[in-house]
């Protein structure tokens, strides 16, 4: 939703209500599909999670006009908060058809600089298919290709499972060797981000600590969107 509040975009891809051509060229982290003598703008990602009811739940509320259906892929068993169900059983065994879902999106680019990676440490599929699909680009496209990951790390005050701990434990490791990078967020630190004077947010929900994160990315992936000269009146306040 930030992405396309700083490229001109609504929630459904299409360029806002009186949004001009001046503002950032999308194109870096949008595709854009040409239908007649309009145009819509899909986010050049992948949506990945073995538990259906989250991207169901994502098909069906605000942003089910944002993304294309060739950009989700679900499973139909959830990894239950294991490392080794995600990693050993279903990683291995949907491995390939999820490449195929990011080869296919991949080749829409025209110059593919790189991917970002977008996990939980504390899941089963977070945890442990992450580091399939890690591994799975290292092969396919190559040590050259950067590797860049933002994980949730899990808080130990308030995990829901004792798996937690040892799925993120067990991630790191791999992290390690098959990333480039990793922006690591802790759960704890986040919550006490909006507990903080500067949002004042008593009781933190899903969303405001998915803002924080969200302004995190944005500010790190700032360079890659935006042309520092000419673009830097059209930056937000808060990526400074």
């Amino acid at each position: 939703e930030l992405f396309c509040l700083e490229h001109g975009l609504n929630i459904e891809g299409n360029l806002a209500a009186g949004q001009t051509n001046s503002a950032p060229p999308p194109d870096s982290f949008f595709c854009e599909a040409v239908r007649g003598s309009s145009s819509k703008y899909f986010p050049r990602c992948v949506m990945v999670d073995t538990d259906p009811n989250q991207l169901e739940e994502l098909q069906s509320g605000r942003f089910r006009g944002l993304y294309h259906p060739d950009q989700l892929w679900g499973g139909n068993k959830d990894a239950g908060q294991c490392y080794a169900t995600g990693n050993y059983i279903l990683g291995k065994e949907h491995a390939n058809a999820i490449m195929d879902t990011i080869r296919v999106n991949a080749e829409k680019c025209d110059n593919l600089q790189g991917f970002i990676v977008y996990h939980s440490a504390g899941g089963g599929t977070g945890a442990g298919m992450t580091q399939v699909l890690l591994k799975q680009l290292i092969e396919q496209y190559g040590i050259h290709v950067p590797r860049v990951c933002f994980c949730a790390w899990p808080a130990g005050k308030m995990s829901t499972t004792i798996n937690e701990n040892y799925n993120a434990i067990l991630t790191l490791d791999q992290t390690l060797q098959h990333a480039d990078a990793s922006v690591m967020l802790d759960n704890t630190k986040l919550y006490a981000s909006c507990r903080s004077s500067a949002l004042d947010i008593g009781r933190p929900t899903f969303p405001d600590i998915n803002a924080v994160i969200a302004h995190y990315a944005s500010g790190f992936t700032a360079p890659f969107r935006f042309d520092a000269k000419k673009m830097s009146g059209h930056v937000p306040a808060t990526l400074a």
